[in-house]
Formats: structure tokens, C-alpha cells, sequence
């Protein structure tokens, strides 16, 4: 299984999944060759992409062989101008899939015979079900994708919407929370608040629960800092989980790392009075967010 991200990704990961024998799963899908001229082709391709946005997400490989879902060869191929490949590649996905699937990434790899690996990570979709234009609607399993029935295409509807009023209902309980002085690290004594929350979908699936242990304090402590200014911070346990807080001059921010995976983010030095308007000051939450999540 492929556990980076896709931008982190390097050709001995793509030779590990060879010769460590990686099967396909739900999350991972091997195709030898796939060509653009062929109208099956495609709908080979979109229907495979529609099933791993449908489900969980992951990652689509062309230039793998397989065997029984097994990965036995490291092919690649064959390409006159890989640059003009992706291209039709994006083409394809744009002209085809519907409803348009965001967040869909493509990378390429040149083996050392010329030939070569592309790799395309799909997201799990927010707003599912995708599909093929005048086609039906497919999930994945474990051993590949299957076509759904007028129920399971009701119920991945639903998923989707039940899932996105979740994220909306957690964000307004804690905002209302943090905001009421209920809850929170930080007394923000009266000030504006700039929260942010970073949500993976598991998270309301039962998929994670972070152990609260020194173990995890200790790799936590280096690598995770709270949401705003660079200065010195504590990082402590609460109820929650994990959580960095930090307060200077009255002023206060702070990072909770919940139990489920759920990072928020809360600060109050990004909002200042402009000619007697509260205004957030764009270009340092820009900043604060990139080194909040770097």
C-alpha cells in the first residue's frame, strides 16, 4: 500500500510495490497499458477513477503488470511525448467524468528502458456518486470495482450529504464552544477569532483514534506547532486529545489535536482594526496556515 503523498512519492516506491508483490485493494489499482484511441479504454479508465472517488480514494498506476491483483512487472509504457499523453489523459477525465472530481492529481515517472509509469491519486469524493457520462455508477472493493444498485446508489447519495453535514455541525460546535468561552486552550479575552479546521473524512468513520501516551507527545512535540505566531509554546493533553497553546501580550492561539485526527487551529493576532472595521490580515493567515500545516 502506498502511504505517501503523491508529490512525495519517488521511483523506488513505484519498484517497491513490484517487487514486494503489493496486491490491489480498495485504494490501489494497477493497469498495464491504457490508450486513448480505444473507446473501451477510456471507459476502462473513467469507471476506475469514478470507483476510487466513490469509495475511499486512492491511487491509479498505468504501466504495472498484474496477476490475480498481484504486481509482477514494472512495464511501463511506451510513450513518443509523455507530456502530450497527459495531457489527453486530463482531456479524457475532464470530458467523461461526472460530476467534475477535484482534487485529482497526475505524476509521471521515466524508467531506466525509456518507458514510462504514471501515477494518478484520486481523492475521496466529497460530493459523490461520480460516473462515466451515460454509464452506471461504480464503488470498489478489495478484488476491484463493482457496478451499484438503485439502493447502494441511494445510499452513496446520502453518504455524501450526511457526511458534509457532519463536517458543517462540528465546525459551528466549536466555534460556538470556543467562542462562548466553554471550551478551548486559550482565554481570548474578548478578542476576534480566526479558526480553521483541517478534516480528514475518516474522521467520522471510527478509522482514527490517537493513543494519548508519552510516546506520541514526544513525536508530536517536534513536529506539530499551534496556529499562529513562531514563539514558544507548551504542548499539553486534554479531554480532547492533543493540544499546543501558546499567549502573549493578552493575546492568544493555539492547535487541538483531537482524538479522531481533527486538527483545529484558533488565533486572535490575524484580526485587526481598520478604520473601525474588524479586518483579517489575508497575507498572514496564508502564512500561518502554510507553516500551520507544513
Amino acid at each position: 500500500m502506498i502511504s505517501k503523498k503523491v508529490d512525495d512519492l519517488t521511483i523506488q516506491d513505484i519498484e517497491n510495490l513490484v517487487s514486494t508483490g503489493q496486491s490491489e485493494s480498495q485504494r490501489l489499482e494497477y493497469k498495464q497499458e491504457i490508450r486513448f484511441k480505444e473507446r473501451e479504454d477510456k471507459k476502462e479508465l473513467i469507471r476506475d477513477l469514478s470507483a476510487l472517488a466513490n469509495t475511499q480514494g486512492g491511487y491509479y498506476i498505468i504501466g504495472i503488470q498484474e496477476e490475480r491483483g498481484e504486481a509482477i512487472g514494472l512495464m511501463g509504457i511506451e510513450l513518443d511525448d509523455v507530456d502530450k499523453y497527459l495531457l489527453q489523459l486530463d482531456q479524457v477525465i475532464r470530458d467523461s467524468l461526472e460530476p467534475r472530481l477535484f482534487g485529482l492529481k497526475t505524476r509521471y515517472f521515466e524508467l531506466s528502458t525509456g518507458r514510462f509509469v504514471i501515477v494518478i491519486f484520486v481523492p475521496r469524493s466529497l460530493f459523490p456518486p461520480h460516473r462515466m457520462r451515460d454509464d452506471t455508477i461504480f464503488e470498489r472493493s478489495t478484488t476491484g470495482k463493482y457496478p451499484l444498485n438503485m439502493d447502494q446508489i441511494r445510499r452513496l447519495f446520502t453518504r455524501g450529504l450526511l457526511l458534509r453535514e457532519e463536517i458543517r455541525n462540528f465546525i459551528h460546535e466549536r466555534q460556538d464552544l470556543v467562542c462562548t468561552k466553554r471550551d478551548g486552550a486559550i482565554e481570548f479575552n474578548g478578542h476576534s477569532v480566526v479558526m480553521v479546521h483541517l478534516i480528514p473524512f475518516a474522521a467520522f468513520e471510527s478509522e482514527i483514534s490517537i493513543a494519548i501516551n508519552s510516546k506520541n507527545r514526544e513525536a508530536f512535540a517536534s513536529n506539530i506547532r499551534p496556529f499562529g505566531p513562531n514563539t514558544g509554546w507548551n504542548l499539553n493533553f486534554n479531554a480532547d486529545g492533543y493540544i499546543w497553546g501558546a499567549q502573549n501580550n493578552e493575546r492568544g492561539w493555539y492547535t487541538q489535536l483531537f482524538r479522531n485526527g481533527i486538527f483545529e487551529g484558533a488565533c486572535d493576532t490575524l484580526i485587526r482594526d481598520y478604520n473601525g472595521i474588524n479586518a483579517i490580515m489575508v497575507n498572514q493567515l496564508e502564512i500561518n496556515t502554510i507553516d500551520w500545516l507544513a
